[in-house]
């Protein structure tokens, strides 16, 4: 296998992101800034050339970052066919003796695994997967990284909510963190998760916040007895409106 050579894949990009930025400033940490050069997004096949036929030219180590390559089916992501065969045909010919001085991540969120484009990363490179995690997997995971947040049974809850997207559940967990400071707590009941991340008590301020705005004061009091009476602490309450 292609030493330097890797292949990030999976539909998990916040995952994704987070591993390939922690590889991109380990590597321009060590061989300086300017090493990591990244084509993500829109690209043109004369600057990839160019880059890759530089490896064994270079004066210091690089590494090169490329989305879309093999072909990415991954929503936003397709490249034509003819942006990538020239780029995909000068990786293959570099790996019969890759340059020392040359990394090279490519990235492909969803690719075609029918082409032979495909198969031959597979069979060629070190492959680093990020689907989307199970929900018992991402329930682990956010444990891992969160473990003081919410408890077990509290993440499994919120999985099945708001989904597996990574980024989206972090986002409901980032959410509850900074409403759990607002107010001065350590835990979370599941009454209070419930209105957090479901958004119900976002929806209840909003409409406090635009019911002041118009000057609308009784209208405010009445919602803020109708939230207390169905079982809202005026705290939790009062601290969405003060994020």
């Amino acid at each position: 296998m292609a030493q330097q050579l890797y292949l990030f894949t999976g539909e998990d990009s916040y995952r994704l992101d987070r591993e390939l930025a922690r590889w991109m400033k380990g590597f321009e940490d060590k061989h300086g800034q300017g090493s990591v050069l990244s084509f993500r997004g829109e690209w043109e096949v004369g600057d990839v050339l160019s880059q890759l036929q530089g490896g064994g030219l270079f004066s210091q180590q690089k590494m090169i970052v490329l989305s879309g390559v093999p072909m990415d089916n991954g929503a936003g992501q397709k490249r034509s066919v003819a942006d990538i065969d020239p780029v995909f045909e000068q990786i293959k010919r570099l790996t019969t003796q890759w340059p020392g001085d040359l990394w090279a991540i490519c990235i492909s969120h969803k690719p075609d695994k029918r082409t032979s484009g495909f198969k031959w990363f597979k069979n060629t490179v070190d492959i680093k997967d990020f689907s989307v995690l199970t929900p018992a997997k991402l329930r682990s995971y956010l444990r891992k990284e969160f473990p003081d947040v919410l408890t077990a049974d509290q993440y499994d809850q919120l999985i099945e909510r708001v989904g597996t997207d990574t980024r989206r559940v972090l986002s409901e967990v980032d959410k509850v963190q900074r409403w759990m400071k607002a107010n001065n707590l350590e835990t979370v009941t599941d009454e209070q998760l419930r209105l957090v991340a479901s958004g119900e008590a976002d929806a209840d301020t909003f409409a406090f916040v635009h019911l002041i705005f118009k000057d609308d004061v009784t209208r405010a009091m009445k919602l803020v007895d109708n939230v207390r009476d169905g079982g809202t602490h005026w705290s939790m309450f009062w601290g969405s409106a003060t994020w």
